[in-house]
């Protein structure tokens, strides 16, 4: 193969969230990036498909504390599962599986591939408990998510997609963030997609690259907000 001379030709589609016509990435995980800073937040998390309670038994609060590593300033999204604990299936079915998503790019969590959801992190705040948990999509990547639970009463608050890890076709991405103050984790979203593409003379690799700054806070209440912050888009060539 020839030894690879790559030239960069960069244009910054755009540098800011004010600018409402940043171009998108075409791929089957576009809607990951988007719908990951929803800002429709329901009042309660039965509110959003039905009247079930979600309430935990003091025995899954200890399995949550026992399985799940203590939560330090900088996310924790790993690149596979193979250290986390498997959540069992029968604490899937009782909490898990069909819980509404108030801030994400589905509407609940689903109940395929039980073996594929993990314990991650938990912190304890004055009013509510917050644990996350890693579910593993067989067509991409790790899909981490935040969930609040009242301590009055154990009832689950709220539930946020927070960041992946991964990728498929070409398309990669991942998700940075840190704590910089126990309710506010500053999330970076960093993915680009590759295409191999040709003219009449050379071939060449169309690359995108997208940058997603967003602010997730909780309040006093054990509420997610999820807000964009701003974004770049950048156009690069590779070719050889």
């Amino acid at each position: 193969m020839k030894p690879i001379s790559i030239v960069f030709l960069l244009i910054i589609i755009a540098c800011s969230s004010k600018k409402e016509n940043t171009k998108e990435i075409v791929t089957q995980k576009e809607t990951i990036q988007d719908s990951s800073i929803s800002t429709s937040t329901p009042e309660t998390v039965g509110d959003v498909k039905e009247k079930k309670e979600w309430i935990l038994t003091k025995a899954d609060l200890e399995l949550i504390k026992s399985e799940s590593v203590e939560r330090t300033d900088s996310l924790r999204i790993p690149e596979s599962n193979e250290h986390l604990s498997e959540i069992p299936v029968d604490f899937l079915e009782r909490n898990i599986f069909n819980l509404p998503i108030a801030h994400g790019f589905k509407d609940d969590l689903g109940k395929d591939h039980p073996m594929f959801y993990h314990f991650n992190e938990f912190k304890e705040y004055d009013d509510f408990y917050y644990f996350s948990i890693i579910y593993t999509d067989e067509s991409c990547c790790l899909l981490n998510y935040g969930i609040t639970v009242s301590k009055k009463n154990l009832q689950i608050l709220n539930v946020a997609f927070i960041g992946l890890n991964g990728g498929d076709g070409g398309w990669e991405e991942n998700d940075k963030g840190y704590w910089s103050t126990d309710s506010t984790l500053e999330l970076i979203q960093a993915s680009y997609y590759d295409q191999d593409d040709m003219n009449d003379t050379i071939s060449f690799i169309s690359r995108e690259i997208d940058t997603v700054w967003v602010k997730v806070s909780l309040n006093s209440s054990g509420k997610f907000k999820v807000t964009r912050v701003d974004s770049v888009h950048i156009d690069t060539v590779l070719y050889y």
